[in-house]
C-alpha cells in the first residue's frame, strides 16, 4: 500500500494516473479515498456560493428621492416628522427594544446569506 494523496486534487490525478496505466483497482480505492478527502472538508458544514451585492452603503441610504419625497408628503399632510410617528408605532406594535430585535434579525439575515449558516 503507497501513500495516499493529502488532497483531493492530488488523489483524483493519482486515479486517472493508474486508469491510464490500468491498475483499476488502484484507481477505484483512490477514487474512494478522493471522495472522502471531499466529504471531510465539508465537515465545518457547506458554505454556499456568495450572492453578487452592490455596494452596501447605499443599501442604508435615507436620502433617496422618493424617500424625500415621502417625508415631504408626509410632513404636507399631517404636519409631524414622519420617523417619529413611525417609531411610535413600531414601538407599539413590537415593543421598546425593537430597533436591536431588528438590527439582530438583519444580522443574522445577512450572516446566512453570506455564509450559508444559520
Amino acid at each position: 500500500m503507497s501513500n495516499l494523496p493529502t488532497t483531493v486534487a492530488e488523489a483524483v490525478n493519482a486515479a486517472k494516473a493508474a486508469l491510464v496505466s490500468g491498475d483499476y483497482e488502484e484507481a477505484d480505492r483512490l477514487t474512494k479515498h478522493a471522495k472522502a478527502l471531499k466529504s471531510l472538508s465539508n465537515l465545518g458544514g457547506e458554505t454556499l456560493s456568495r450572492l453578487p451585492m452592490d455596494d452596501m452603503s447605499s443599501m442604508g441610504a435615507t436620502t433617496t428621492p422618493q424617500n424625500l419625497a415621502l417625508k415631504a408628503w408626509y410632513r404636507e399632510q399631517y404636519g409631524g416628522d414622519l420617523s417619529s410617528d413611525a417609531d411610535k408605532v413600531m414601538t407599539d406594535l413590537y415593543g421598546p427594544n425593537y430597533q436591536a430585535e431588528s438590527y439582530a434579525k438583519n444580522a443574522s439575515f445577512l450572516r446566512y446569506i453570506r455564509t450559508g449558516q444559520v
